[in-house]
């Protein structure tokens, strides 16, 4: 009689290196996707960590695959005159561990993917049911290997530790449909609050938001909940990739598999734990 082999493949929801962003939609669409940028509609709402931004590495850890965020606006028509600020652009500069300046900077000109971004939402703002201009809405943006070779040669980028972004936050005054500048934000300026036109230091905080050092190297970490196999309460970044335990038997043989679920983070929570048959699905 031939065996039957069950192979346990331990795969857990990576909290800890892929932050849950609470957004109220429940699917999202491209809005903007060339030059290796793309923006994500992730629909209206607010979201849980809109500041951060992170690297990722390859499976194998060797090169820097994408650089990813969420941006939470309130979109507006488009229309309306009055006094705004916008970010139109990045500085992007590379740092080795001790944030000493490996490349040239070179600048992103983030704001012409922004107003794509925004010409989209506004379009489906107008023709989707309970949106309204002045909500607040999520996107989910990410910077490919593919954009960022355009700027900087591999063996740097892969080997940096920090790659700088310094935002240009244009400061304006709309009038008839025309944006007039009163003031642009810069790493050169950022602090000399008393410098900005009246009315916009209160916006220092977010202002700041657009200067991060990106860790590109950030350590392999397990997530907040993980499985293990019974021998271990360890947890094994491979096993998202392959079998962390094989169990053979004949056919009728009842055979025991004990897994274990694991809460590494700091608070009380539950997640959901599958296990599944080779070929039968899944099953929570």
């Amino acid at each position: 009689m031939k065996k039957k082999i069950a192979l346990i493949v331990l795969i857990a929801f990576i909290l800890s290196i892929f932050p849950i962003n609470t957004v109220l939609a429940t699917t999202g669409n491209i809005a903007v996707s060339r030059d290796g940028v793309e923006i994500i509609d992730k629909g209206k709402g607010t979201g849980s960590n809109p500041d951060i931004i992170q690297a990722r590495r390859t499976k194998d850890q060797t090169k820097v695959d994408h650089i990813y965020f969420y941006n939470q606006s309130t979109i507006g028509s488009g229309t309306m005159d009055g006094k705004g600020y916008r970010t139109i652009g990045y500085d992007m500069t590379l740092y080795d561990e001790k944030k000493n300046k490996i490349s040239e900077t070179y600048y992103f000109d983030y704001g012409s993917y922004r107003e794509e971004y925004l010409a989209y939402m506004r379009n489906k703002i107008r023709n989707t049911p309970g949106w309204n201009f002045g909500d607040s809405y999520v996107s989910e943006e990410y910077l490919y290997r593919d954009f960022l070779l355009k700027y900087f040669k591999p063996e740097v980028l892969d080997t940096a530790k920090y790659l700088k972004l310094d935002g240009h936050i244009e400061l304006f005054n709309r009038q008839n449909g025309v944006y007039h500048r009163l003031y642009l934000v810069t790493k050169d300026n950022l602090d000399k609050t008393s410098d900005y036109p009246s009315g916009f230091a209160k916006y220092y905080k977010d202002f700041k938001t657009r200067f991060p050092f990106i860790d590109l190297n950030p350590p392999v970490k397990g997530p907040d909940f993980y499985p293990t196999p019974d021998f271990t309460n360890q947890y094994n970044y491979e096993w998202k990739y392959k079998p962390a335990r094989t169990y053979m038997g004949e056919p009728g043989q009842q055979i025991n598999v004990e897994v274990y679920l694991w809460n590494g983070g700091t608070e009380t929570a539950t997640t959901n734990i599958a296990a599944t048959w080779w070929g039968s699905g899944w099953t929570a």
